[in-house]
């Protein structure tokens, strides 16, 4: 359904809800323009801008049905929904050449502000994982010849694209999950005899572009129909699943703070080959940088039902949820394989895949550890798999003392000067968190922001925070929402969920 919100402007919404507009309403000339919003509503939203660089079209935009046709002399351009682009919908932005060109390169320049792009290529472009036997283009085989990892043919040459610091730990149903907000498939070309050729992103003067041979457009019927295709993603798209009992793999995110798990989320289906089908399993694993499980980092079993992907939740028992400190940690699964008897002789095999997108070195982690019992894990590997997983967590509080006296060194109309004894943190790794939000925390001098309209000077003797009766509040902005009543206390520090304040309460 296209809704017309200006002029030569169109918005869309998709089956997850997020919103995507065609054209721009602050240009009074009618131009190939997309916005895709993801998260919607949220204080992190990221936002795709994609825009064909050409001169004015040369009529209004055109509506057939439930696409929107732009023409220029050389272009067409066709703009529609499509809703199976992406497991949460997407868009067709596709580029008609109604002539023969010289370029081979089409760029798309795309304003990917706060987003990180990952680029796809085939698997034998791509560092050989040591299960792999041979590697084509879009599968990897082991030494048995079985298809162990499968990149398909409109991923390979594609776009992964994820929010730059959100997703793997999201916070009491946030809706970043792996952080993954789009994926841009690979680029196709058509002529009008319904030949293909399948091009590459590549990047070129800064912008990405689409490139097909150059021996093909010079042969093809034209019009060439370009079908770039900008889907709405949460989960990656390649998979792969091994036949090895025990089998580990996970992936390293950062965790932002001290938190406990409430339930890991993990992106999976069923290979198999038989009917009728018997569910393989996972557990969640959390996992130290130094391999070593965290304390109850094991969830409760969960069962792959399906062989179409799926997200599959393990709820972690209430009395014993997991704790994670601040900094990296590995979330993963261990998985378990089911076998049937199908009479004759043959024994069906059930396998749990993992999806996942090509990320950076060392992000993909893959191990063994006893299904039954894991509690340490063996030899590790690492890879570039960012695996289809995310974990849900609380904040937990903070036990801050301070230590010493308190004074006032000077009032006047411009600043308060304080100094107090030297005091502490516990855990002490939340010392990082603290002066991530209060800036200079420790021997010196903090900024805390204004109140009242006057400049506010704390001196510390050590990473402490000072608070009264009546409370200091120190928001992310770094404001003071009130003070009075200075003196020594023993308080908890945590985070106010709704509106993102820090408190330290005293008794």
């Amino acid at each position: 359904m296209i809704n017309e919100v200006a002029r030569n402007t169109f918005e869309y919404t998709t089956k997850c809800g997020d919103k995507y507009v065609v054209g721009d309403k602050n240009s009074v000339d009618c131009r190939p323009h997309l916005l895709m919003n993801r998260w919607d509503g949220w204080p992190d939203k990221r936002s795709l801008v994609a825009e064909y660089p050409i001169a004015t079209a040369l009529s209004n935009p055109i509506i057939d049905g439930s696409k929107i046709r732009v023409e220029t002399n050389s272009y067409a351009y066709l703009i529609y929904d499509a809703p199976d682009a992406g497991d949460e919908g997407g868009v067709e932005f596709e580029i008609i050449l109604l002539k023969q060109l010289s370029a081979n390169r089409f760029p798309v320049p795309m304003d990917l502000t706060g987003l990180q792009v990952y680029p796809q290529l085939p698997l034998n472009l791509e560092p050989k994982h040591p299960d792999w036997d041979t590697v084509t283009e879009t599968q990897a085989f082991d030494v048995e010849g079985n298809v162990v990892c499968e990149r398909p043919e409109n991923a390979c040459w594609s776009l992964a694209v994820y929010h730059n610091s959100k997703g793997g730990m999201v916070r009491n149903g946030e809706p970043y999950k792996s952080g993954k907000a789009f994926h841009v498939a690979r680029p196709i070309a058509i002529d009008d005899k319904g030949m293909v050729c399948l091009g590459k992103w590549v990047k070129a003067s800064g912008n990405w572009c689409c490139e097909f041979e150059k021996e093909w457009l010079a042969s093809a019927t034209y019009p060439v129909r370009i079908d770039p295709t900008f889907g709405y993603s949460t989960a990656g798209a390649s998979n792969l699943y091994s036949s090895s009992a025990n089998k580990v793999v996970g992936s390293l995110y950062t965790c932002p703070a001290n938190v406990r798990i409430n339930y890991i989320n993990y992106y999976s289906s069923i290979r198999t080959y038989y009917t009728p089908l018997a569910y393989p399993y996972f557990k969640p694993l959390i996992i130290d940088t130094d391999h070593t499980i965290v304390t109850n980092g094991v969830g409760p079993q969960g069962a792959v039902t399906s062989e179409t992907p799926a997200w599959y939740t393990s709820i972690y028992n209430s009395s014993s949820k997991p704790t994670v400190s601040p900094g990296d940690v590995i979330l993963g699964v261990v998985l378990k394989y089911s076998t049937l008897d199908l009479g004759g002789g043959v024994t069906g095999g059930y396998y749990p895949r993992w999806y996942y997108d090509t990320g950076v070195d060392s992000q993909g982690h893959s191990s063994t550890s006893d299904y039954a019992n894991p509690v340490t894990l063996g030899t590790v590997s690492h890879n570039t798999w960012k695996i289809s997983i995310y974990s849900d967590y609380t904040l937990l509080p903070y036990s801050v003392s301070v230590g010493g006296s308190v004074s006032i060194n000077s009032v006047n109309s411009r600043k308060i000067s304080l100094s107090i004894g030297k005091g502490n943190l516990s855990p002490a790794s939340s010392v990082s968190l603290v002066k991530r939000y209060l800036l200079n925390v420790g021997n010196g001098l903090i900024t805390m922001g204004s109140f009242l309209n006057r400049f506010i000077k704390i001196t510390t003797g050590g990473n402490v925070i000072l608070t009264g009766r009546n409370r200091i509040a120190v928001k992310r902005d770094k404001l003071l929402a009130g003070i009075s009543s200075l003196r020594v206390v023993t308080g908890t520090f945590y985070e106010k969920i709704n509106n993102k304040v820090f408190k330290q309460r005293g008794d």
